[in-house]
């Protein structure tokens, strides 16, 4: 930790904290950062890809970074692009974890799964919710459970 203190001191707008510092150098092969909203995990994420491509210890392509929301996802790329640079951003591969089964099961069954339309259009989705709502209002057992 010693050693890559400059980078923990301006990886992000303030100094990584012990904890996350701690959390950058643990040496095992895959990571899981679960921790509270607002506590630092974007930080910790953006810090071990950037301390383990400054330490040669892996490529930027042999990382993936894996976010549950596109706007985390967003924030994630966009943070590594101002700190570290826009080709590291670039060579790591960072999906929603909703793009990477996507991704999986394309690639396994040769061809990219057919989504709801209510995945992507807002007015589907609320016309699918009320033809749920509306048929289960007149299923009398459904209430009675």
């Amino acid at each position: 930790m010693k050693r890559s203190r400059s980078l923990f001191d301006s990886i992000e707008a303030f100094p990584l904290t012990e904890e996350q510092r701690s959390a950058v150098v643990i040496d095992d092969r895959r990571n899981l950062v679960i921790a509270a909203a607002r506590s630092g995990k974007t930080s910790v994420i953006v810090a071990k890809a950037g301390w383990l491509i400054a330490r040669n210890f892996r490529k930027p392509t042999e990382i993936l970074l894996l976010a549950f929301a596109k706007n985390a996802q967003n924030e994630m790329l966009e943070r590594i692009r101002s700190r570290l640079n826009s080709d590291i951003a670039d060579a790591l591969t960072v999906r929603t974890f909703h793009s990477l089964g996507l991704a999986i099961v394309g690639e396994a069954e040769r061809k990219r799964p057919d989504l709801s339309k209510a995945a992507d259009d807002s007015s589907a989705l609320n016309r699918q919710l009320k033809s749920i709502v509306s048929r289960l209002e007149g299923d009398q057992e459904f209430f009675t459970r």
